[in-house]
C-alpha cells in the first residue's frame, strides 16, 4: 500500500494506468497500451458504488483463486496487474485504512480484499485463447 500512496502522492495526474509485475516478469510495452486503448474496459458496467464511466476504478490483469477461499479470486501480483488513475484514487482515500495493521508480502492478495470489500473485482485481460494481447 505505501507504494500505491506514493504513486498517488506524485505521479497519479500524469498518467492513466500504472503497471505493477514481478521482477521476472517480461512487458511488451506496445502490447499492454493496445490492451489498455481497447474500449471494453471503459464500457465495463459499474460493479461499484460509482456510475460514471470516468469514475470507475480499473482492476486488470490475471485473477487466480484464493487458496484459502477459491470462490474469490485475485489479480496475480507476480503476472502484474494494472490500476487506472480512479483504482488509484480509491485504493488510497477510500481504503487507506484497509488491512492497515496487516503486513505482509502477498501485496496482491491484500490489495484484492480491500478492493473486493467495495465490489471491484480483478478484471481478467486474457483473450479468448487464454493469452494475453494482440499477435
Amino acid at each position: 500500500r505505501t507504494m500505491w500512496k506514493y504513486v498517488y502522492d506524485h505521479y497519479l495526474e500524469e498518467f492513466e494506468y500504472f503497471n505493477i509485475a514481478g521482477d521476472d516478469t517480461f512487458v511488451i510495452p506496445e502490447n499492454l497500451r493496445h490492451m489498455l486503448t481497447m474500449q471494453t474496459w471503459r464500457r465495463l458496467e459499474a460493479r461499484s458504488n460509482l456510475v460514471d464511466d470516468d469514475q470507475l476504478p480499473l482492476f486488470l490483469g490475471f485473477p487466480g483463486p484464493d487458496h484459502r477461499n477459491p470462490k474469490y479470486l485475485y489479480c496475480l501480483g507476480g503476472a502484474g496487474y494494472v490500476l487506472n488513475r480512479q483504482a488509484v484514487r480509491v485504493l488510497v482515500e477510500q481504503l487507506g485504512n484497509c488491512w492497515s495493521k496487516k503486513v505482509s508480502s502477498q501485496e496482491d492478495r491484500i490489495i484484492s480484499k480491500c478492493f473486493r470489500s467495495i465490489n471491484v473485482i480483478c478484471t481478467d485481460t486474457r483473450d479468448p485463447l487464454q493469452e494475453y494481447g494482440p499477435r
